[in-house]
């Protein structure tokens, strides 16, 4: 699970700002893609929903 701001990448911070400043009534689907391919723990799809809800 992500455990810090630095985890992230700018992309996807600057996406996310613009869809909340840009469009603060608009509701958005957003969607974890694997791009490197890596193996994850048993588990983690479930969890990383719920480490994510505010």
């Amino acid at each position: 699970m992500p455990t810090s701001l630095l985890d992230n990448d700018f992309y996807k911070i600057t996406m996310q700002n613009a869809v909340m400043k840009r469009f603060p009534y608009a509701h958005a689907r957003y969607a974890f893609i694997n791009r490197g391919e890596h193996a994850f723990p048993e588990g983690f799809g479930e969890a990383l929903p719920e480490s994510a809800a505010c």
